[in-house]
């Protein structure tokens, strides 16, 4: 699994509508099954990411 941390200040997460959740260089990976976790929006936020770090994980 793929783990992005977002470090966020002075924000409320506001659910969005998923027009599309396919991305061509996701798909260029080769890992079939992915799945969106979540979709929100970032506005009026301080934010950054912590580096990708990958985990081993059996459903």
């Amino acid at each position: 699994m793929l783990i992005i941390e977002g470090v966020h200040h002075g924000w409320r997460p506001e659910p969005v509508a998923v027009i599309s959740n396919r991305f061509a260089f996701l798909e260029s990976l080769g890992c079939p099954g992915l799945v969106l976790a979540n979709a929100f929006s970032l506005k009026n936020s301080a934010c950054r990411w912590k580096k990708g770090r990958l985990e081993s994980w059996n459903p």
